[in-house]
């Protein structure tokens, strides 16, 4: 059961409660859903793995298309920083 300090989060579980809800969950349940994606990322950050909820977080709530809405400026420098980096892994990775 949900709520205790010793429980890791189990997927299989979760997929059969929403498969219940129907798949269009976010466009007929929107509060539901986010609920569902905080109670995740607090599941993750519980059992210490923050940027597994971190990640979980920014997907939900698809944070990238709100930064890129409201702060258009900024998210083009985030952007260019994200490509920039990645790019980077590519080529250390390559390198060895």
């Amino acid at each position: 059961m949900y709520g205790k300090k010793d429980d890791k989060v189990d997927d299989k579980n979760e997929a059969c409660f929403f498969e219940k809800l129907g798949p269009e969950l976010m466009e007929r349940y929107p509060q539901i859903y986010k609920k569902g994606i905080l109670k995740k990322a607090k599941l993750r950050f519980k059992n210490n793995e923050i940027e597994a909820s971190f990640n979980f977080l920014f997907d939900g709530f698809n944070v990238e298309k709100l930064y890129a809405n409201f702060e258009p400026k900024d998210y083009k420098e985030w952007k260019r920083l994200q490509e920039n980096k990645s790019e980077h892994v590519k080529r250390s990775s390559s390198a060895k």
